[in-house]
C-alpha cells in the first residue's frame, strides 16, 4: 500500500491543478490496513500531521 499527501488549494478560476509542493511539513503515520476476518470493511486507517 502507498499513501501520499500534498498541500491542496482551491483555485479561482477553477483549474485541474489543486495539489502542490509548498513549505508545510506533512507526514503520514500509524498506517494500519484492516479487513476480514476481524473487520468486514476493507480499508486503511492512517494519521496525517501538518505542521
Amino acid at each position: 500500500m502507498l499513501i501520499t499527501v500534498a498541500e491542496y488549494v482551491v483555485a479561482v478560476p477553477q483549474t485541474d491543478e489543486h495539489r502542490f509542493i509548498g513549505s508545510a511539513s506533512i507526514t503520514v503515520e500509524n498506517i494500519a490496513p484492516h479487513g476480514p476476518p476481524f473487520d468486514g470493511n476493507h480499508g486503511v486507517t492512517f494519521v496525517v500531521n501538518v505542521d
